[in-house]
């Protein structure tokens, strides 16, 4: 027999999935996954070496939400899967413009609405009988989204790339001989010389991030998305959650 769902479930899917893909979307973007094919000189070079497990970070901060709230969906516990809708509905809202971003402020509205809703539907159920310890986990769940958020840019890591012709006649990015450029600098640093007919070691292109997350941000910014999902399994799985 075919399984039938809800309309609260095919809500708060469709929430989760576009929430998911919209994460991966933002993500992948902070990686350069979109810029492979185009002209390397286009953009900024890919994550690599102590930027990558702070790119993987970014990534994940603003997936798991959106994975969590799917995997809800199995979970025959109502508090529960009402504590992580409605904190990931907020989450979404809060990341529209708190990440000052436009793909954000374009991707994030409709799936945190959608979750919302579908974590609105069951709070409002009989089962949950602790109103008030649903709203005060999502409340936590919210905290520990935007803490992590935060601190992937505790501290401002600006750094400058320069594409490099070699020898070999290939351009390859490494980093700027210039070294870190200060943000409170009074103006934007001078870019370097390119020659019409650049040889071996002269540059031909050259880009700076404002601010790379580093791996220290990263594991940290992991780190409280780990504690909180803990704590949250956990809790969930007490006879007082139901």
């Amino acid at each position: 027999m075919d399984k039938k769902y809800t309309l609260q479930q095919i809500i708060v899917f469709t929430g989760g999935l576009l929430g998911l893909l919209a994460g991966l979307v933002i993500g992948l973007r902070r990686f350069g996954v979109f810029l492979l094919f185009a002209d390397p000189a286009s953009g900024p070079p890919p994550p690599s070496g102590d930027a990558f497990i702070g790119q993987v970070a970014f990534l994940l901060v603003f997936t798991i939400p959106f994975g969590l709230s799917l995997f809800a969906l199995r979970s025959d516990r109502v508090s529960f899967q009402a504590v992580v809708w409605i904190g990931s509905g907020v989450l979404a809202l809060v990341g529209t413009v708190a990440s000052f971003s436009v793909i954000t402020l374009i991707l994030l509205p409709l799936p945190g609405i959608l979750l919302l809703i579908g974590g609105g539907i069951v709070f409002t159920r009989p089962e949950v009988e602790r109103a008030l310890l649903v709203v005060a986990l999502s409340l936590v769940l919210v905290a520990a989204g935007g803490a992590s958020f935060l601190t992937l840019f505790a501290e401002e890591n600006p750094v400058c790339w320069s594409l490099v012709r070699t020898a070999a006649g290939e351009d390859v990015w490494e980093r700027s001989p210039q070294g870190v450029v200060p943000l409170s600098a009074p103006a934007i640093p001078v870019a370097p010389a390119i020659p019409a007919e650049p040889g071996a070691g002269d540059i031909t292109s050259w880009s700076c991030s404002s601010d790379v997350i580093d791996p220290r941000e990263g594991w940290t910014g992991l780190g409280i998305w780990a504690a909180a999902l803990i704590a949250l399994f956990v809790l969930s799985r007490r006879s007082e959650f139901e």
